[in-house]
């Protein structure tokens, strides 16, 4: 074999059905059967399968759990706030000012 005619030649990772190890092999011997090198027991040689991954990242739920935990606590530390600054204004009343500022002597 010429070295060009190497270069051609696609490797592909493929995964045993019995041991799960993955190893290499070339692309045309896709579909035949062959001995896994590590248990050596007879597999067919198919594509590794990519792992599956969610739609959403792990990550990016967690940071729309955490600013929703954040929302939730600003909303609840602005009701708390809001009842306390109307709990003052019962209990302290604005001072009563002259109806007419113009009547005074």
């Amino acid at each position: 074999m010429l070295p060009t005619e190497m270069s051609r030649t696609k490797n592909i990772t493929g995964t045993c059905e019995h041991c799960g190890a993955a190893f290499v092999f070339p692309a045309e011997h896709i579909g035949l059967t062959a001995n896994c090198p590590h248990c050596q027991k007879p597999t067919e040689l198919l594509l590794a399968q990519p792992p599956e991954e969610p739609a959403i990242p792990r990550r990016m739920i967690a940071w729309a759990i955490a600013w929703c935990l954040v929302l939730i606590l600003g909303l609840a530390l602005s009701l708390v706030a809001l009842k306390s600054a109307k709990k003052f204004a019962r209990e302290h009343p604005p001072a009563s000012a002259p109806a007419n500022p113009a009547a005074r002597p």
